[in-house]
């Protein structure tokens, strides 16, 4: 995975993500930082937190509920999680409208949300205990 996505950003086309953070984070978010997203941005994924115990959720994201991607510009998927925040699955979401919307969002969220790193480092009480100092 990583190597992927070095490969992406050596290519010119890093992987983008903002992940919104609900107050008190869960579990699952907490791992997803800690040993997910902390080891993507040094292999070159863009990621921001829209940390939603520090500012409200952007109007846009209102019409555009739920985790979703948007590959390579086009293609919509729409994520699917357990009740404690695990993988479920994801569905693609195929027509026009609901297509602008969700790039509307996206361009919202990545506005309204900070770097990762900067964000993760001002949050030590979200870490994990990892052998490394928070």
């Amino acid at each position: 995975w990583l190597d992927k996505l070095r490969r992406w950003a050596d290519e010119g086309r890093p992987r983008r993500r903002v992940r919104v953070i609900h107050h008190p984070p869960t579990d699952y978010e907490r791992y997803a930082c800690d040993w997910g997203y902390r080891h993507n941005v040094t292999a070159g994924e863009l990621v921001r937190v829209l940390d939603l115990a520090e500012q409200a959720m952007p109007r846009e994201l209102l019409y555009t509920p739920g985790d979703w991607s948007i590959i390579d510009g086009q293609q919509i998927v729409k994520m699917h999680y357990e009740p404690d925040g695990q993988f479920r699955g994801a569905q693609l979401l195929d027509t026009q409208h609901v297509q602008q919307q969700h790039r509307i969002a996206a361009d919202a969220a990545w506005n309204a949300a900070v770097e990762f790193t900067a964000w993760w480092d001002s949050h030590p009480e979200h870490h994990r205990s990892t052998g490394r100092a928070a």
